[in-house]
């Protein structure tokens, strides 16, 4: 109840003292009347309060009336500095998780669960004053999951991104890295409503409103802690600035930068006025027209490998069609599907402005009720499945690093399944979230994936070299086999194939291709050694790389050996 005048103004008081455990500083609210019906609210440090003459200035700055007697006025402000706040609150130093226990999830302005100490939300003056990225709730979730992800169903990116958004929550809880998703594909597939349908989930209704990349990296780590134990969607990564080079600079270090998980180092005045450096634990979804690799390759360079599991590419396009919807199970002509797509993107933005950010808190909500160690031993679980689903023996540790993402993905899809706010059966979403691993796979610099890739490609080009018994044999057949790359002979249990090191060669894109399958030929056994006399017992064995052919010449060549079965 408000305290009022004799004339019924509202008088001025203070409502509420306030911790913030940034900076370990205090602000008090002082509530005052700028008419006779309405009050307004500032929030100052008590020292302001305090000085009379600072406190006179905010008051009447912020059209506070007052007394005009500057005696009456003195003695009003004094009385207000010296009275004790009904009540205590606090500022949390972050969003997200308020501890290890996650049983209380800080938002901007608010708490999920229930906090034994009054805590209101974050300090508002960390909040970065940009409409974009700006998070809010319309609708409820039960309305977000029978319209944005029942739609989601339809494009196995669109589930995926749901996911995506569902992990982020589990980071803190399972003690995983953060770390970054693109989504690339041509233009007007439907790569940016992916997006819009995964922010969503968190508080974002419009395209409009998605951080665009035109922000320097100190303004993207601002924004990042607002989004801790959160997914943190940003649009296309070509909007940022700079040439392609330094993008391409850029997009490695931001890949490092968000799992690094915290700000740079600040002056000493700085952290005194805005807290330690702040920390955040978030998984960054972007998108292109272009992969990353892609991007890169053009330049002619390569990403590093770390890069690649820290920032990870994934097609918007599956089964070769050119847009999102892989998962529409009725065949439509050109024309009409142009028509059923174009309604579809129309009434995906509009059920995402209308319902956006419920679900996220009725997940929240689950995730607390079911308790820290219980969500711990089901995302675990999920992930060891999603784990046995996809990983094959001959995946190297990027291809592997790269599934334990995806599970920890899977993962968020089952407990959104688990917590009601979720439509879609466990067969549908293992099927969804396995198809983006798989895709995103085969674009990874990994041993497993060249070598799946080198082996038939290698086996193929063997088959296509001419028998031994089809060739001319002696001295007088030399200029036939100038222009031969190679020939096999059948033999007992094998195909013994002799093939010139640069047809070899010429198989593989990429040096790194090239040597791991030589490597794979090596532990085989499927390839012949070179012996060396002065050579160490313990040496590594190297290929052959000299042969005598048919018409007695020796030539540059690998003798490789394969078997019947295989």
């Amino acid at each position: 109840m408000k305290t009022e005048n004799e004339d019924n103004t509202p008088t001025i008081q203070k409502t509420a003292r306030i911790r913030d455990d940034a900076t370990g500083q205090y602000t008090e609210i002082v509530e005052f009347p700028v008419s006779k019906s309405a009050v307004a609210r500032l929030e100052l440090a008590p020292a302001v309060i305090h000085d009379l003459k600072q406190f006179a200035d905010k008051l009447l700055n912020a059209g506070a009336i007052l007394p005009k007697d500057a005696t009456e006025q003195k003695k009003l402000l004094q009385s207000v500095a010296d009275s004790d706040p009904p009540k205590e609150l606090v500022y949390a130093a972050e969003t997200g998780w308020l501890n290890d226990e996650c049983k209380v999830f800080v938002k901007a302005d608010g708490v999920i669960g229930n906090s034994d100490t009054n805590i209101i939300g974050i300090n508002p003056v960390q909040d970065v004053k940009d409409q974009s990225g700006h998070l809010s709730i319309a609708g409820t979730w039960e309305t977000w999951k029978t319209s944005v992800a029942q739609k989601a169903r339809l494009s196995s990116i669109s589930m995926f991104a749901i996911c995506v958004a569902l992990a982020a929550p589990l980071l803190r809880i399972i003690g995983h890295q953060s770390f970054s998703i693109c989504i690339f594909g041509r233009t007007r597939i439907g790569k940016t409503f992916a997006t819009l349908i995964g922010a969503s989930v968190r508080g974002i209704g419009q395209k409009e409103d998605l951080i665009a990349w035109n922000i320097t990296d100190d303004r993207l780590e601002q924004r990042l802690v607002e989004y801790n134990d959160s997914v943190f969607p940003i649009d296309d990564l070509m909007k940022m600035r700079g040439s392609k080079k330094d993008k391409h600079v850029r997009i490695e270090d931001i890949a490092y930068l968000i799992e690094q998980g915290h700000q740079k180092g600040r002056h000493s005045s700085f952290a005194k006025a805005h807290g330690a450096a702040r920390k955040w634990r978030a998984i960054l979804f972007t998108s292109n027209e272009q992969s990353v690799a892609e991007f890169a390759q053009g330049l002619g360079l390569e990403r590093r490998h770390g890069a690649t599991v820290r920032l990870i590419d994934v097609p918007g396009q599956m089964d070769g069609l050119d847009h999102i919807f892989d998962r529409l199970k009725e065949s439509m002509e050109i024309a009409t599907f142009h028509d059923w797509m174009h309604t579809q993107f129309t009434e995906i933005a509009r059920d995402c402005a209308q319902n956006h950010g419920a679900a996220f808190d009725r997940y929240i909500k689950g995730l607390i009720f079911y308790g820290r160690a219980t969500v711990t031993k089901c995302a675990r679980n999920q992930i060891k499945l999603f784990l046995s689903n996809v990983i094959e023996e001959t995946d190297g540790s990027i291809a592997r690093d790269v599934a334990h993402n995806y599970g920890l993905i899977y993962a968020g899809g089952m407990l959104g399944i688990q917590t009601g706010i979720l439509p879609w059966t466990k067969e549908e979403l293992l099927d969804g979230v396995t198809k983006c691993y798989l895709a995103a796979r085969e674009l990874l610099p990994d041993e497993g994936v060249a070598l799946r890739r080198g082996i038939p490609a290698l086996r193929e080009r063997l088959r296509q070299l001419p028998s031994l018994s089809s060739l001319p044999i002696g001295k007088t057949a030399k200029g036939h086999y100038e222009n031969v790359d190679g020939y096999w002979k059948r033999e007992s249990g094998m195909y013994r194939c002799i093939i010139k090191c640069d047809a070899f060669n010429s198989i593989f894109s990429s040096t790194y291709d090239r040597n791991l399958i030589l490597n794979w030929l090596i532990r085989e056994r499927r390839i012949a050694y070179a012996m060396s006399k002065v050579a160490a017992p313990a040496s590594e064995p190297r290929p052959k790389k000299q042969h005598e052919w048919p018409d007695g010449e020796r030539r540059r060549s690998y003798e490789i050996y394969w078997p019947h079965k295989a």
